[in-house]
């Protein structure tokens, strides 16, 4: 990625939603969406709005196959990270899933690769909590309630790993409604998991 390329990308601007890490419009510490929506976790980050170059470069990365972008998106959401955050506030990190039908396909799930990347600038150990259990229509086409739906038993713990009192960083690339990283949440909580937060590249 060039400085010029770098530079033309849209980052989120400041004051930051506490929740979802995208624009807050108003007084409070989070933005309108996350006052109207249920977030399971307790603090949100991420890096770019989710149009233009930024767009283009998350969809290379994702459906193209372009995965030497993985260490530039990790490097962009560490830095993001380490404006609002230390290390030691987390123990582990995962990646939301992909099906193993659709990661064979891919050949590499996004989120993951970011997720690794970002544990080694960190020094954090990664792991893969979740699994998928069963075949998703794409979220990107689907209304809020409509995503709920979709997901509902879509998501199981897949990993021995002993979450009790565990502080948990849960990433993906995209955020829109929040559904898949509420979800997903829930099922770490469940499992024992102390906190929740999320980090993405984009906020849709």
């Amino acid at each position: 990625m060039c400085d010029e390329c770098d530079g033309d990308l849209p980052r989120i601007a400041a004051p930051h939603c506490n929740l979802c890490g995208g624009t807050v419009d108003s007084v409070l510490d989070v933005c309108s969406e996350c006052v109207r929506q249920s977030r399971p976790w307790e603090h949100g980050t991420t890096v770019f709005d989710f149009g233009g170059l930024a767009r283009f470069i998350v969809h290379q990365f994702k459906y193209r196959g372009n995965v030497s972008l993985g260490p530039f998106l990790a490097r962009a959401a560490w830095d993001r990270w380490m404006v609002s955050h230390a290390t030691g506030q987390i123990d582990v990190v995962t990646a939301v899933p992909l099906h193993w039908l659709r990661k064979a396909r891919r050949g590499y799930n996004q989120a993951e690769l970011v997720a690794r990347e970002f544990c080694v600038l960190a020094d954090l150990p990664y792991r893969g909590l979740l699994k998928r259990c069963r075949w998703t229509r794409p979220q990107s086409r689907l209304s809020s309630t409509e995503r709920r739906r979709n997901l509902k038993n879509a998501f199981a713990i897949s990993s021995r790993f002993n979450l009790a009192n565990k502080r948990v960083l849960l990433v993906d690339d995209v955020i829109t409604t929040g559904s898949t990283l509420a979800i997903c949440s829930e099922k770490l909580l469940e499992a024992c998991a102390a906190s929740i937060d999320i980090m993405t590249v984009a906020r849709g």
